[in-house]
């Protein structure tokens, strides 16, 4: 029982109040659900991250690591560069001074010694010029490539080493003089296999060699890369040593042998990992096998302080293995510090989702109520409407409306209201203008009566003249001829008449045709000249088209229809001008052709030409009797282009004349001008 009477309840609520506890309801289910996917998701993401955070602070420390360690090598490599360019610029600067002395000493010579002499002097002074602590000094050898000087190899001298090789199988002279073929100086270099050092333990090899023309000799020097080897690993290590990955990691580099070259602890330094503590015998060992033929890699093992993960990367050109780490058990801190953060912002956004969904219940409540309130007042609006309609023929305000279906809604029932309004003013005016029609039509009748009765008259009343017995030839053939034209003019009456039937019945037949314009306008031009001379006006000038234009002009259309038009037209003009001219014309438009009769009769006025189209009318009423004819021409006239999808119009003006246009389309195919 109480659900029916809640049910009932719920029957008589009102549509506002409807929608305010719907939409509230459906709002609050809503957020809710937002809300708690929301918190769900954050929470989620909390726990994703938390799990991951180990994982992610190590892959980041390793990325650091390698980071670190790429500077390291970056640098190693910019020290082994920039030792050869060294050693070039010391190998030229050497051979250079050289070439100067020797040459110095043949300019002052070669006027009062013999060549044999000064070459003993060039030797005698090149030979004591050493450098690099004594290790190189300069060489010289015959364009043909046997030896001059060599203070280390005194028997090289005066030998050919055109076959001499190094311990790497290198053509030492042979290589030197196939360079100075191609220039007189030149830098020759030699790298040689680690399998096989030299008796400097050096592996590559610079020489600088420079053509000495006077005598047909060149002189050189060279240095092996790994002299400065020494000095250059010094100051890596020395540059390395002050870099840091982080305050508690740093970078060590062990030799290949095993030895120690940078430590954190400046004990292990120089000494091989073998003499160390047990436990980092261990350690080392397994820095040293772990590298094997990759170039750099990870490995991880267990110290006191815990697990240590450390990074490593080999320098094959040196036989070092550069490395550095970090302890795992270091991150726990900041994984700690870390998750209390991701704890804090789940919080912090939960507050703020909660926080989000009252304010914006708040909110969708408020602007539900305003709505409602809205709507019911555009409901009031509509049985304030209803209950004044069925009386008067009032309209709903749609500014007191406040939606869109509500307004269009009061604009159908305007519509309505205007339309009932329309109509009832229509049936007056109906009704007015079937009682003036009725009127036309009486005028119409009357007018016809005496159209048709003046030509009637004449028929009957010159036939009867005709009777008449001894009338001479002369007076016979002026009564035929009146009986003639009166005859045409009543046929013309009557053909008025059905033409008119026809176009009102809507029973048009349209034919159309090619021809030129000649044929029509003859026969215009013959009728009305004749009109013109029997109306007593032959002063009336009636200007056509050339002929030979109207030849040239082909178009595709209904001949009689364009010629009953232009005859009306012309017909109008010439019962309303008596002087001046009347103009026939034409032209051509795009897919159209316009046609005008222009002429200087009595015109019309502004107000008459609304409805000079109109059946039953002319420009004045007493104009029918004053002028004569039906008043159906120009209305005839307007129908017929009407049904040819064409349009007519005048401009006119008391007293100035008129001019009718009416403008017909054409198939452009079929056009030739």
């Amino acid at each position: 029982m109480k659900q029916f009477k809640l049910f009932r309840h719920f029957q008589n609520i009102s549509i506002g109040r409807a929608y305010l506890l719907l939409f509230s309801s459906l709002s609050s289910l809503i957020l809710i659900i937002v809300g708690s996917i929301w918190i769900y998701n954050e929470y989620s993401k909390f726990n994703n991250e938390s799990n991951s955070l180990r994982d992610r602070y190590i892959e980041e420390h390793k990325s650091r690591l390698i980071q670190n360690t790429k500077k390291c090598i970056d640098y190693i490599e910019y020290k082994e560069n920039q030792s050869e360019e060294l050693i070039r610029e010391n190998l030229k600067t050497n051979v250079d001074q050289a070439y100067e002395i020797a040459l110095y000493i043949y300019n002052k010579n070669k006027n009062t010694l013999s060549k044999e002499a000064i070459k003993q002097r060039i030797k005698e002074a090149v030979s004591a010029f050493k450098f690099n602590s004594h290790k190189r000094y300069i060489f010289i050898n015959t364009l043909d490539g046997v030896g001059v000087l060599y203070p280390r190899n005194p028997k090289w001298e005066g030998k050919s080493l055109l076959n001499y090789k190094d311990i790497n199988q290198n053509q030492l002279v042979m290589n030197e003089l196939n360079q100075l073929r191609e220039a007189d100086e030149c830098f020759v270099k030699y790298k040689g296999l680690k399998s096989k050092p030299n008796k400097f333990n050096a592996y590559t090899k610079i020489s600088y060699i420079k053509k000495f023309k006077p005598l047909n000799w060149y002189l050189g020097s060279f240095a092996y890369a790994d002299d400065f080897l020494e000095s250059i690993q010094a100051d890596c290590i020395e540059r390395i040593k002050n870099m840091k990955v982080d305050e508690d990691n740093y970078f060590f580099i062990y030799s290949k042998n095993g030895t120690c070259l940078l430590h954190k602890n400046d004990k292990y330094i120089g000494r091989n990992y073998r003499t160390f503590e047990d436990d980092h015998i261990e350690i080392s060992r397994k820095i040293l096998f772990a590298i094997g033929e990759k170039k750099e890699r990870f490995i991880s093992y267990n110290l006191a302080k815990g697990e240590k993960v450390t990074y490593l990367f080999d320098v094959p050109e040196w036989n070092w293995i550069l490395g550095s780490g970090f302890h795992t058990d270091s991150l726990e801190d900041e994984i700690a510090l870390r998750k209390l953060e991701l704890y804090n912002r789940l919080v912090n956004y939960s507050l703020r989702v909660i926080l989000v969904i009252v304010l914006t219940f708040v909110m969708l409540f408020l602007a539900t109520r305003l709505l409602s309130s809205k709507m019911n007042k555009s409901i009031d609006s509509f049985n304030e409407f209803f209950k004044m309609a069925s009386t008067e023929s009032v309209k709903i305000d749609i500014e007191r409306l406040n939606f869109s279906d509500f307004k269009n809604m009061a604009s159908t029932v305007n519509v309505m209201i205007d339309t009932r309004v329309k109509k009832e003013n229509e049936l007056v005016q109906a009704r007015e203008l079937a009682e003036k029609s009725d009127k036309l039509k009486s005028a119409f009748l009357s007018n016809m009566t005496h159209e048709i009765r003046t030509p009637m008259n004449a028929i009957v009343g010159f036939s009867q003249l005709l009777q008449q017995d001894g009338l001479s030839s002369d007076f016979r053939n002026e009564f035929i001829g009146h009986i003639v034209n009166n005859s045409n003019s009543l046929l013309a009456l009557i053909n008025d008449i059905i033409d008119f039937s026809i176009l009102e019945s809507g029973r048009v037949k349209i034919s159309y045709s090619n021809f030129n314009l000649k044929n029509i306008f003859i026969e215009l031009i013959d009728k009305f000249e004749q009109i013109r001379n029997n109306n007593g006006k032959s002063e009336l000038a009636l200007i056509f088209p050339d002929p030979l234009r109207l030849e040239q002009t082909h178009i595709y259309f209904d001949a009689v229809r364009l010629k009953q038009i232009l005859n009306y037209l012309i017909d109008n003009a010439l019962k309303f001008t008596n002087e001046g001219q009347i103009e026939v014309d034409y032209k051509h438009e795009k897919n159209a052709m316009l046609f005008w009769v222009k002429d200087t009769g009595i015109g019309i006025p502004v107000e008459k030409q609304a409805y000079i189209f109109d059946r039953f009318r002319q420009g004045e009423e007493s104009y029918t009797r004053r002028y004569g004819g039906t008043g159906i021409g120009l209305s005839i006239a307007r129908q017929i282009v009407q049904h040819l999808n064409g349009e007519i119009w005048l401009e006119s003006e008391a007293g100035m004349g008129s001019i009718f246009y009416f403008k017909i389309p054409l198939d452009q195919s079929n056009f030739q001008n």
